[in-house]
């Protein structure tokens, strides 16, 4: 998902998705070139939208530990889709 980069990416989401067997959701995306968190709430609404059945794993990237940084996206996660 965080390869999407040229425009809006939820708006590419949202044409991929239709066509999606997996799906990599990343905490950041980039929105025309410049780097944001991704809207987790807008994302699942649009892989539901598009009958997404598969998995859905959660990346992080860039220096420090992992650890508390996934289990605080995993959280946000959660929250979106509660």
């Amino acid at each position: 998902m965080g390869s999407v980069r040229t425009g809006d990416p939820h708006e590419e989401i949202a044409q991929l998705a239709p066509f999606a067997f997996t799906w990599q959701i990343k905490e950041q995306v980039y929105c025309r070139g410049v780097e944001e968190k991704i809207d987790l709430r807008r994302t699942f609404r649009i892989l539901r939208d598009a009958g997404y059945r598969g998995y859905a794993p959660l990346e992080i990237l860039g220096a420090g530990d992992p650890r508390p940084r996934i289990r605080r996206f995993l959280e946000q996660a959660r929250q979106a889709l509660g």
